[in-house]
């Protein structure tokens, strides 16, 4: 069911921005863990999440202990 909206949805907007974690920083309340590789093809969102959450996390907890694992792979 969701196929056609993502269709529907060909550009970046409301509808993705709900989705993305990158829009919803300040909403993080606990520490995570950011776990990709340097060949991964999504490692650059990896990044993005972390040092987001660490500028704009919700509470200290969640600014001040994340954590980042970058493996070879």
């Amino acid at each position: 069911p969701y196929y056609l909206d993502w269709l529907a949805h060909p550009d970046y907007d409301d509808y993705w921005k709900q989705w993305s974690v990158e829009e919803h920083f300040s909403d993080i309340t606990v520490p995570m863990l950011q776990v990709g590789a340097w060949y991964d093809i999504f490692n650059g969102g990896t990044l993005r999440d972390y040092m987001g959450a660490k500028a704009h996390g919700a509470t200290e907890a969640a600014r001040t202990q994340q954590h980042l694992l970058i493996e070879i792979g």
